[in-house]
């Protein structure tokens, strides 16, 4: 099918990353293959990622790629039945054949003239004639290994760390849930207490009764009656006692419990720790090399780089440490005969600090260079349109030097290809609000600028604040929250199209929460004339958000967002709390900004409008895929969710109606078939349209299909998002 040019690069920048996690895979199961090369789940592993890797990319119109892909492809399936033996130098050759396909992923491969070397297409040539297995040098066994041979310390991927991690929060979860419960057995404890107490009333009540009325006679009735209370009395002393027993042992249980969930996760948690100067030890070279080539001197200082936090925050920091190092040397520092003219040192200076603060590290990034003139930001910013004339006086220092992590926004007249021209800075702010984390600046005109980045050492485990937005749990980490009050609706008033709010001196801009997420509106919202309230920072930025409630505060297992969800806007992670109930965590930085993106509305108007759309499963173990046949349906109107395999999509039509399913057939755990025939033997299922869109084209793959229950069948081949639109549109 044709892509525009912009579609097609869009798709190009996901299938590049797609593909290069495929060629690790392959890579890292070729050398486990060469020791193991009859190891069959490995030869089923590389199959089915060249297979994934040839399917998306003639999706995609990659031909080259798509038949060295097939190529690897055919010879594992040789492999695989025994007729192909895996030597050494059919993995030389393999290898090379993947390191073409990583040369092509780095060229433009739309044009025509990309190609790889003659070498490898023989190669090629070869093995598709090669159909004879090898004769394999027998395996001696009972080799004793030698002392030398054991080792202290093994490699363990991080992927399987990663795991780790994520069973030790499965864990935390169930010691959440398990104190739940250890709540409402004191709470049940408490209530039989109180019963036992309220029957001692009635039974004095009794004695005071037969006080006052000694005339009266003392009748069957009137001891049966004493009998069943008496009897009660006695059952819920008994009941009480085992109750006081068991939630001793129960407590007792709770606190072996943390202690041993607290060490783990500690434990898991120190392994997947990293020192900063994993980042840092890259910084002299660049630094050299950049004030090198701009002719300037610089002495790079560094502390704090012993602190350690987690591999995911060291990887999300990398680049924005990377952009920030390079703004301070082409737009800070001065050249040598200009700071000499300032009564400067020839050699500019750029300290990197680090320091941690509880569960926090600070980074910051100093420089003595020119620092950052407050009147090209307030020109720059009235020529951008971002300000008037009247907004101007408004804002402080602070506030106008925020404006350089605008989108396109830069002092600078000048446009390098070091640092580009105000190219950056919004994605730097971007990165580290994703690691919930928050970024500002401090600058003197002609002293130098100072950048401090504050990032949690780990996003396993966050304490967060949390709140009730139109019946959902959101949360937020304490870090961002400045306080949490009451706003009444007089301290609410506009300037231009803008609420705001005034409290203790300050004017912030304030917004419905529901509002900014698009959730829909509460019909009792508007009831009162007093709002709960956060007010949340994000840099030098800060902002007040209406909520529905305030639930309370929690630590929280944070589950981050897996591609491509990783780009949904306002939200860092979910978890999942004690009760059962899962929380959306929410990104404070994106927040902040998505209030400017939203038009305002009065606090009392604020709707939203529903919109019915025809829900879509989509299911594919390729990313790639994937995003493709989501941006096709979501620009058309639908629904989407997405699903990696048929047991993942299986288990999403537990929790949600879909009028359509869309569904790749070669996947792992469960594939589309067996998939298909599931769905249809149950009943709930059994109606909802099915249509396998899949790289098999044999008449008995399509035969199959069918029987299976599929509704319709598209080969990826001649995938074509007109005739895939028309397909859904008749079927629903």
């Amino acid at each position: 099918m044709a892509f525009s040019d912009e579609e097609f690069q869009r798709l190009m920048d996901i299938f590049r990353d797609e593909g290069s996690e495929y060629l690790k895979r392959l890579g890292d199961c070729l050398l486990h293959l060469e020791k193991e090369p009859k190891n069959t789940a490995l030869l089923e592993e590389i199959f089915r990622n060249a297979h994934n890797l040839k399917g998306a990319a003639r999706i995609l119109g990659l031909t080259e790629i798509a038949r060295i892909a097939h190529d690897l492809e055919s010879i594992f399936s040789l492999a695989k039945d025994g007729k192909l033996a895996i030597t050494p130098e059919r993995i030389d050759a393999i290898t090379e054949s993947i390191d073409a396909i990583s040369s092509l992923l780095t060229a433009d491969v739309k044009e025509e003239a990309v190609n790889i070397q003659e070498p490898v297409k023989q190669i090629h040539r070869g093995f598709a004639e090669t159909r004879e297995a090898r004769q394999e040098t027998p395996v001696k066994f009972g080799r004793r290994v030698s002392d030398s041979q054991f080792l202290s310390t093994v490699k363990v991927s991080t992927e399987k760390l990663d795991n780790m991690m994520n069973q030790v929060g499965e864990l935390l979860i169930s010691k959440m849930r398990f104190e739940q419960r250890m709540d409402e057995t004191n709470s049940l404890a408490a209530l039989c207490e109180g019963l036992i107490k309220d029957i001692s009333r009635l039974k004095r009540e009794e004695l005071r009764l037969k006080g006052i009325k000694k005339t009266r006679s003392y009748t069957n009735q009137d001891k049966r009656g004493a009998e069943i209370v008496e009897n009660v009395s006695v059952g819920l002393a008994r009941l009480n006692d085992e109750l006081t027993r068991f939630t001793s042992d129960f407590y007792e249980n709770q606190i072996d419990l943390g202690i041993v969930t607290g060490g783990l996760e500690e434990s898991v948690k120190n392994i997947r720790m990293l020192p900063l100067s994993t980042i840092f030890e890259t910084m002299p070279k660049m630094v050299r090399d950049l004030s090198r080539k701009l002719s300037k001197k610089v002495d790079l200082k560094m502390e704090g780089e012993t602190i350690e936090l987690d591999k995911r925050i060291l990887e999300g920091l990398k680049d924005p440490m990377v952009h920030l190092i390079t703004n301070c040397i082409d737009h800070g520092i001065e050249q040598p005969d200009e700071r000499r003219k300032a009564g400067k040192n020839e050699d500019g200076i750029i300290n990197i600090t680090a320091a941690a603060v509880g569960g926090y590290i600070e980074i910051a990034v100093e420089d003595d260079g020119r620092g950052i003139s407050v009147d090209k930001i307030k020109e720059r910013a009235l020529k951008n349109g971002l300000v008037t004339e009247d907004m101007l006086s408004g804002l402080s220092k602070e506030q106008l030097i925020n404006f350089v992590f605008e989108p396109g926004f830069s002092t600078s007249d000048i446009i390098t290809d070091i640092s580009g021209r105000g190219v950056g800075m919004d994605i730097v702010k971007k990165n580290i609000g994703d690691l919930n984390g928050l970024i500002s600046i401090q600058s003197e005109y002609g002293k130098g600028s100072r950048i401090t980045i504050r990032v949690p050492l780990t996003l396993v485990t966050v304490r967060v604040i949390l709140i009730d937005i139109s019946g959902e749990v959101c949360a937020l980490p304490e870090t961002a929250i400045d306080r949490i009050l009451s706003v009444k609706e007089e301290q609410i008033f506009t300037i231009g199209d803008s609420e705001v709010f005034r409290e203790s001196g300050d004017i912030l801009p304030i917004g419905r929460l529901s509002h900014i997420l698009g959730f829909s509106k509460k019909e009792d919202e508007d009831a009162d004339n007093e709002y709960p309230a956060i007010i949340i920072e994000g840099g030098e930025k800060k902002a007040a958000f209406i909520v529905d409630n305030i639930i309370g505060s929690e630590t929280i297992i944070l589950k981050n967002l897996t591609f491509p969800l990783t780009k949904v806007r306002n939200v860092s992670g979910a978890a999942l709390l004690g009760d059962g109930r899962i929380a959306i965590v929410l990104n404070p930085a994106d927040i902040i900004d998505s209030m400017k993106a939203v038009k305002p509305l009065p606090i009392k108007k604020v709707k939203e409008r529903e919109i019915e759309k025809k829900s879509v499963l989509v299911v594919d173990d390729s990313i790639t895929t994937r995003t493709l046949e989501k941006n096709i349906l979501e620009s058309s109107g639908y629904d989407v969710t997405l699903a990696v395999d048929g047991l993942d999509a299986y288990n999403k039509l537990q929790n949600k109606d879909f009028d359509i399913i869309v569904l790749d057939v070669q996947m792992p755990n469960m594939d589309g078939f067996a998939f298909t025939e599931k769905a249809r033997n149950t009943q709930e299922f059994s109606n909802i349209p099915i249509i396998l869109v899949t790289s098999l084209e044999s008449d008995a793959d399509k035969r199959r299909g069918i029987e299976v229950g599929a509704d319709a069948y598209i080969v990826k081949r001649t995938f074509d998002q007109s005739n895939l639109l028309e397909t859904i549109k008749r079927l629903i």
